[in-house]
C-alpha cells in the first residue's frame, strides 16, 4: 500500500511545472497506449470512468476539466475496439463553455504475439459530434475542435517496452469564430511497464509530437477575408508521462496518469496546449 501512495504523490508532483506542450486531445496520444501485459485479455468488455484535470499556458490562464466515460471490447483475443466519450469544461479570463465534447473510436488489431513480444496496428476517427457553438469565444475554449480527424498507428512491445508510432490527419477547418484548420501531426512514443508490487503496475512514458505544417486561421481585417498563417503553430513537443495501475480486485483497477512537457509551445490557437494533464479512473471488467 506504501509503494501506491508513492505512486500517487509522484503523480500529483508533476503539476507545479510551468513548461508548455500539446499532448494532443485531438487524439494521437492514445496511440501510445495500448493493451499492456497487466490488462486481464481475457475479458471481453471493460468500462471505466475517466476524470481528466489540465490548464493552458499562463498567457491563457484557461483550465480544462473532463469526464470521459469509456468502452473496450475484445471481439477476438487479436481485436478490439474502444470507444471515448467526454464531456468537458473550460473556465478562463474570457469565460466558460460547458458541453459534448468529440468522441474517439478506435481499433486494435494484434498482427503478432508470442510469451515476450507482441505488434499492433491501430486505427481511429475523432468524430465532430461535440458543443463549437460558443461562436464569440476562440477556439481554446470550446469543447469540440470542429472537424472529424483520422488516427493511424503501429506499436512493438518487447519485455514490457512499448514503442510506437502514428499519424493522424486534420480533418478540415472548422466553422468556430477563428475558422481554424490545424495541421497533421505525426508522434513516436516509448513507455515501458513493470510490475512495482502484487497488484501495482507503472508506466513511464516519452511522447515526440511534431505538427508537419502551420496553422491558418480567418483574418477578419481584411475584406473579403483571407486566411493567414499562424506563426510558430508548427512546433516540436516532448512530453513526459507517469501511468500507475492498480488492481483492487480482479474485476477493478484504479488508473492514475500524469504528463508535462520538456519543450516549450508558445501558441495556443487550437486550444491544445497544456502546462499540466492529470487524470485518475476506475475501470471495471465483465
Amino acid at each position: 500500500m506504501m509503494n501506491f501512495r508513492i505512486i500517487i504523490y509522484c503523480c500529483i508532483l508533476c503539476l507545479p511545472y510551468t513548461a508548455y506542450s500539446q499532448c494532443s486531445d485531438a487524439g494521437i496520444c492514445t496511440l501510445a497506449h495500448t493493451q499492456s501485459k497487466e490488462q486481464d485479455t481475457s475479458a471481453s468488455v471493460t468500462v471505466a470512468l475517466l476524470l481528466q484535470s489540465s490548464a493552458s499556458a499562463k498567457q491563457d490562464g484557461i483550465r480544462y476539466t473532463i469526464v470521459q466515460p469509456e468502452i473496450h471490447y475484445s471481439i477476438t483475443n487479436d481485436v478490439s475496439i474502444h470507444g471515448k466519450f467526454p464531456y468537458s469544461w473550460q473556465k478562463g479570463p474570457q469565460g466558460r463553455v460547458w458541453g459534448i465534447g468529440d468522441p474517439l473510436v478506435s481499433g486494435l488489431y494484434r498482427i503478432y504475439n508470442d510469451t515476450e513480444r507482441s505488434g499492433y496496428l491501430s486505427a481511429g476517427v475523432r468524430i465532430t459530434f461535440g458543443n463549437d457553438k460558443e461562436q464569440s469565444l476562440p477556439q481554446a475554449y470550446q469543447s469540440s475542435l470542429g472537424a472529424t480527424d483520422y488516427l493511424f498507428g503501429a506499436m512493438y512491445s518487447e519485455f514490457g517496452c512499448t514503442v510506437t508510432a502514428g499519424y493522424q490527419f486534420a480533418g478540415g477547418r472548422n466553422n468556430n469564430i477563428t475558422q481554424l484548420e490545424r495541421g497533421d501531426d505525426v508522434l513516436f512514443g516509448l513507455n515501458y511497464s513493470y510490475q512495482v508490487m502484487e497488484k501495482l503496475h507503472i508506466k513511464p512514458e516519452v511522447l515526440f509530437i511534431k505538427r508537419l505544417s502551420e496553422s491558418t486561421t480567418i483574418d477578419t481585417r481584411t475584406f473579403p477575408y483571407q486566411y493567414i498563417i499562424v506563426p510558430n503553430s508548427a512546433q516540436t513537443q516532448l512530453n513526459i508521462g507517469l501511468g500507475a495501475s492498480y488492481m483492487v480486485n480482479k474485476k477493478s483497477n484504479v488508473r492514475i496518469y500524469a504528463a508535462f512537457p520538456t519543450l516549450k509551445r508558445e501558441v495556443n490557437v487550437d486550444g491544445l496546449t497544456r502546462a499540466y494533464t492529470i487524470s485518475v479512473g476506475y475501470e471495471v471488467k465483465f
